[in-house]
């Protein structure tokens, strides 16, 4: 039996939203102490977790990204190739900046060759478009609070936790597709 002991981004990325639990564990804090404008201040941290959430999910894409590249690149012996390629996806990598379906799909098509991966996105209770839709309003929030410090959008920790459990789905999603994707080259290249 092969001993695994190299991390998934996916699982990298479920260790890091461990961090942001505290500021869960902060707002729930409040709720047992008589503190002036309670509320306001739990808006503050519910506001803060979701650009964190957001920031991790983003980083999680670039490391999900480069991984899977640096995998793929070796099937390949050409090296003029390589830099063709490196040079395309480094190009790529650097304009992604909103971890937006449209600027997955074009991402991941660069590091990988699979197109629109966001088609991927479906489960039991949640169809490809209400992904979409999903992700939309989780970025969306956290734009408006990221240019204004404010959003109309009702948030809570439990609808937060919603949004992170959400986030999590996805990323198990994408590196499962990934990882059959490339399992399969690599078998083809044999």
């Amino acid at each position: 039996m092969k001993l695994k002991l190299h991390k998934t981004p996916a699982q990298m990325f479920s260790k890091s939203l461990t961090h942001i639990r505290f500021v869960h564990i902060i707002a729930k804090d409040l709720d047992d102490y008589d503190v002036s404008r309670k509320e306001k201040k739990q808006g503050y941290l519910y506001r803060s977790y979701i650009i964190y959430l957001v920031a991790l999910w983003q980083t999680f894409l670039e490391r999900l990204a480069r991984e899977s590249f640096e995998r793929l690149i070796v099937i390949e012996p050409n090296s003029s190739f390589h830099e063709i390629l490196r040079s395309n996806f480094d190009q790529v990598i650097k304009k992604f900046n909103t971890p937006k379906t449209q600027n997955i799909d074009v991402l991941i098509e660069a590091a990988t060759g699979i197109r629109n991966i966001s088609n991927n996105w479906y489960w039991d209770g949640m169809s490809n478009e209400n992904a979409k839709n999903r992700l939309s309003e989780i970025l969306s929030i956290r734009h408006e609070i990221a240019h204004t410090a404010y959003t109309d959008k009702f948030l809570s920790i439990e609808g937060n936790f919603e949004y992170m459990e959400f986030l999590v789905k996805l990323a198990d999603i994408l590196n499962e597709v990934i990882d059959n994707h490339i399992n399969t080259e690599l078998q083809n290249a044999v």
